[in-house]
């Protein structure tokens, strides 16, 4: 088997980010590329997850947001979407290794996928009316920061992360405060931009951080597919290479259309059936 190498690249002046490349001719034709949109905080590293999706065939780019990590900037001082959005439109050039000094130039015309989660998860959905952008695989996404958690406000959650991850990210003023407000990075306020026929969302029941009520609430309004599972907690991206997740999402890239809302589950002791509470 091939070994895989990640490598490491800047993208414009901020943002640093891994990617890595598919090692057969025949996977590299097919055009297909994945980028991560990680939860916040988490670190940073994705490497079993790029190895996975890059032995599937994927072209694979994890980013850092502005103002994480390796990446300039101030984290929330804009849209995180603007920096996905950024990720890829660089794709239409050559990514340089920093570690070898050499470009691996990425497909013409890629079909991207989105692979999302938690904090991560606006990213995707902002961008699913990019014609670029083939699916949003999105795993425990938030779509209303007003949802209350069970786990603390977002005042306690900025807190938090400027103990627990120091300068891993350096967060604008009042940051936190934004995304509590619900018009800034907030998908239920703006269902406008999503194309919900694009997204495939996991989540558990039982997840403590991102209530399953607001997930099922935006599905129902985007028509976004969700698969519910009782249990599972607080998902992240490396859900998808739960052999079970990843037949659901090779399933959903050959059959996606869009229609009003594809539910499938349980909520409660309620099978969640195509448009309706059954």
């Amino acid at each position: 088997m091939a070994e895989i190498t990640i490598h490491r690249t800047r993208i414009g002046k901020d943002i640093v980010a891994e990617f890595s490349v598919p090692t057969s001719a025949k996977a590299r034709a097919a055009g297909k590329v994945a980028v991560l949109c990680h939860g916040a905080p988490t670190m940073p590293g994705k490497a079993s997850l790029m190895e996975f999706l890059t032995r599937k065939g994927f072209y694979v780019v994890n980013p850092r947001y502005r103002g994480s990590w390796e990446s300039a900037g101030t984290f929330l001082k804009d849209e995180p979407t603007n920096d996905i959005s950024e990720v890829i439109d660089s794709l239409a050039t050559p990514l340089v290794s920093l570690f070898e000094g050499k470009s691996y130039a990425f497909p013409k015309k890629p079909k991207i996928c989105l692979f999302v989660s938690s904090f991560g998860g606006p990213a995707g959905f902002f961008l699913s009316k990019d014609s670029r952008v083939h699916a949003v695989i999105a795993f425990a996404p938030v779509c209303d920061w007003q949802s209350p958690s069970k786990t603390g406000s977002l005042s306690d959650e900025g807190s938090f992360v400027k103990v627990a991850f120091g300068e891993g990210y350096r967060i604008a003023q009042k940051g936190y405060e934004r995304l509590a407000k619900g018009n800034f990075y907030n998908p239920i306020s703006a269902l406008e931009r999503i194309d919900g026929g694009k997204c495939l969302i996991f989540h558990a029941r039982n997840d403590e951080v991102v209530p399953f009520t607001s997930v099922f609430d935006f599905a129902y309004a985007t028509g976004a597919l969700l698969k519910a599972s009782r249990t599972g907690g607080h998902m992240g991206l490396s859900e998808a290479m739960n052999p079970e997740t990843w037949r659901e999402i090779q399933r959903f890239a050959r059959t996606k259309k869009h229609c009003k809302t594809r539910l499938t589950g349980f909520y409660g002791k309620t099978r969640i059936t195509a448009n309706r509470l059954a």
